[in-house]
């Protein structure tokens, strides 16, 4: 009983010490911004002014990429041509026609399957393209894809592949070795340019013949095409695709709007204000997201100010 009366106490502070510490500082709900003004010119210095207080400030400008109605994601769709381009070469060996290129879009994506990727329809595109001769890389041209989107739902993704076939090399001669580099899918959109490189749309190898395939490898910049090795000569040949990722034309992510900056953090003084200048002309929403947070537990505030910048 002694024992119990003597922890009791500690025990007690204890408990109000942490829930203390767990509170939330104040001055959030308080927290406000004003302009000195609302027109400027093109340059000139924004003055923002603020009332309250928070332990992190993020600000969004309201220009491009830096707008806070799209910190979650800016979405939009192609419009116009759909251009595709890549780099290409072929080096050693004497086989002829090994290189396709084709574009699909009702493949199931379904990479694991090669049944799926024989029963899609899939157009062959080569003859658009100017294929390498040596092994110098060569352009192989810039090609409007876009008549191949749509039919039958504007709304299904569309699926790039490379194919490479390989015949028994003891009878058609030894295999090539085919590269591809820089392959780029680009078209315009509302919010500017959609550059989808190797890195973003990716291609990944599938083989009709797992247990005697080509040497083929594919990295986020580039893709080798080899053929098999000549202790598979007996196989009828290899069929080996390397196939895009999805690209969804009908639904482009650009990924979420940052901030401009973090113009304030847990270890700065309070904020009294902001300068920032904008380089065009515009209406922009310039919007300051205020964050008190500890281990346990936070809140945030919008706080939104209209500024109208002319030349």
């Amino acid at each position: 009983m002694i024992r119990k009366i003597y922890y009791t106490p500690l025990l007690v502070l204890c408990l109000s010490a942490c829930t203390k510490w767990y509170e939330l500082d104040k001055g959030i709900s308080d927290f406000s911004v004003t302009a000195e003004k609302n027109a400027y010119k093109v340059g000139e210095d924004v003055k923002f002014v603020f009332n309250g207080d928070a332990n992190i400030i993020d600000f969004y400008s309201g220009e491009f990429l830096h707008d806070y109605e799209y910190h979650e994601e800016r979405i939009t769709s192609a419009s116009g041509a759909v251009n595709f381009s890549f780099r290409s070469n072929v080096s050693g060996g004497t086989q002829p026609d090994q290189l396709t290129v084709h574009a699909s879009t009702n493949f199931s994506g379904d990479y694991e399957d090669f049944s799926k990727l024989e029963s899609a329809q899939w157009t062959d595109i080569t003859s658009r393209f100017l294929l390498g001769t040596s092994a110098t890389f060569r352009a192989s041209g810039v090609q409007d894809i876009s008549d191949l989107i749509g039919s039958p739902d504007p709304n299904k993704p569309l699926f790039l592949a490379f194919r490479y076939k390989t015949y028994p090399q003891a009878e058609h001669g030894t295999a090539r070795t085919w590269g591809i580099q820089t392959s780029l899918v680009e078209c315009q959109t509302s919010f500017g340019v959609f550059v989808g490189n190797m890195t973003k749309i990716g291609y990944r190898i599938m083989e009709k013949y797992p247990n005697a395939p080509s040497r083929s490898t594919t990295s986020a910049t580039a893709l080798s095409l080899r053929g098999n090795t000549p202790d598979f000569d007996n196989q009828p040949f290899t069929d080996t695709w390397a196939v895009s990722d999805p690209i969804n034309l009908a639904k482009i992510n650009f990924g979420p709007d940052r901030p401009v900056a973090t113009i304030k953090n847990n270890a700065m003084n309070r904020l009294e204000e902001y300068i920032y200048n904008y380089s065009s002309p515009g209406v922009y929403k310039a919007t300051f997201v205020a964050i008190n947070a500890n281990a346990q537990k936070s809140e945030q505030v919008a706080r939104e100010v209209t500024i109208t910048v002319t030349q």
